[in-house]
């Protein structure tokens, strides 16, 4: 299966082991707090719509963000 899709309403997902996902597209807020990989190619793209919030972003991933988020 290579897509997931979550309607959690105001719960939480969260998992504690590797984690490979195909496609994810968000519309809502993010938060990371561990080490954050997103893409291994110099040509990935991620695009998140919502509020953006990663303490540890991998450098070298290109970020868009639509004005609306911050990358710390």
């Amino acid at each position: 299966m290579n897509q997931l899709m979550v309607n959690t309403g105001s719960g939480v997902l969260d998992w504690t082991s590797n984690l490979t996902l195909v496609d994810l597209t968000l519309t809502g807020n993010l938060g990371v707090g561990g080490n954050t990989t997103l893409g291994d190619l110099p040509t990935d793209v991620v695009t998140i719509n919502g509020t953006v919030n990663f303490p540890n972003l991998a450098p070298g991933l290109p970020l868009q963000t639509n004005l609306r988020g911050s990358c710390l």
